[in-house]
């Protein structure tokens, strides 16, 4: 029987630079990159700068909360996709765990190979 390797751990999860996103929201190379941190600035302020789940104010992330695609990806990654109502606050931590979580029902979901026993 194959063995399957364990998930990944998502180090791609990053903090945001609130400061950074403060200036390019108004001085951003291009109208997209200003929209997209007014987005995220707003979804920031609607959650009050801290954590949905946990409260904490440090490291904080977006994470979306639309429906992914199968293969994992959140829908149009451009500045449509961080509308205030399709994201929340989360910190690095909860939004691992909640990453973590998701791929592991994902992977659970799938179908399991027939193994046939040989006599």
């Amino acid at each position: 029987m194959k063995h399957t390797k364990p998930l990944a751990p998502l180090s791609r999860i990053l903090p945001l630079n609130i400061a950074t996103l403060r200036k390019t929201a108004t001085s951003g190379r291009t109208k997209v990159n200003r929209r997209r941190a007014r987005n995220k600035l707003t979804v920031l302020e609607n959650g009050g700068f801290k954590c949905a789940e946990c409260g904490a104010t440090e490291e904080l992330t977006i994470a979306h909360i639309v429906e992914k695609l199968p293969n994992g990806i959140c829908p149009g990654r451009n500045a449509s996709a961080y509308k205030p109502e399709w994201c929340r606050v989360l910190c690095v931590p909860c939004h691992v765990t909640e990453e973590n979580a998701y791929r592991l029902k994902q992977y659970l979901a799938r179908p399991q190979p027939v193994v046939k026993k040989t006599i």
